[in-house]
């Protein structure tokens, strides 16, 4: 999902009133075809578009439009259950703090299964993309290392807030994570709950040998 390039394209509906009228219907014909592509109406695309993009936000809308397209995704009239975008970035030259995203790469599935080895597969496919793309510097590496990094910290969030009174296993939080932007693997989800369990952070309400699936943990405090 191009993103950036819906934002460029949704940037003509300040061109509808242009006094050219051949550069009014390619504007007409451009953003209806943008709204068709999204299955949004025009009337709320354009609303959307001037309440954010049209005031130079337009992180904001692309956003929006991410979280729209995953709703659709995720409708009573699909077969999909879970849905997933993963944003690949880009650097501008001579910055590291700027790192905006050039396209998601999205996939949905009927099944948990599908989720769990296409997050994990998609990962790889990122940490090698990166790799080669940035082969002749160390954003190689850092870029992944820090998408773990933020997407680690995301995923502890999560067990605070959403399951803060709610006990969970590793496939419940998975199931709920997941479906987020977070560059993280299953492995590595099972690793940070054991972790947390470890240092005593979270109580573990099951005896016996761990499982994903089957073993639930709880925060300590709510134990």
């Amino acid at each position: 999902m191009h993103t950036d390039g819906i934002a460029k394209k949704a940037g003509w509906f300040a061109r509808e009133e242009d006094s050219d009228p051949k550069v009014r219907e390619f504007a007409r014909k451009l953003t209806d075809h943008l709204a068709a592509a999204l299955d949004v109406p025009i009337a709320q695309l354009r609303s959307r578009w001037l309440a954010t993009g049209a005031k130079g936000d337009t992180e904001t809308f692309e956003t929006r439009a991410l979280t729209y397209y995953l709703s659709r995704l995720r409708s009573p009239r699909t077969r999909f259950s879970y849905a997933k975008p993963f944003r690949v970035r880009y650097y501008r030259a001579g910055s590291l703090a700027e790192r905006p995203v050039c396209f998601y790469l999205v996939f949905a599935t009927g099944h948990e299964k599908g989720l769990f080895e296409m997050n994990d597969v998609t990962v790889d496919a990122l940490s090698d993309f990166y790799g080669e793309i940035y082969s002749d510097s160390f954003l190689s590496v850092f870029e992944p290392q820090r998408e773990q990094q933020e997407g680690t910290a995301a995923v502890r969030r999560e067990i605070s807030n959403h399951f803060a009174s709610t006990p969970f296993t590793v496939d419940d939080l998975k199931r709920y994570c997941m479906q987020d932007t977070y560059l993280l693997k299953s492995a590595e989800y099972t690793k940070l709950v054991r972790d947390m369990y470890r240092s005593g952070k979270l109580t573990r309400l099951d005896p016996g040998t761990p499982s994903n699936a089957k073993t639930r943990y709880q925060l300590a405090s709510q134990h």
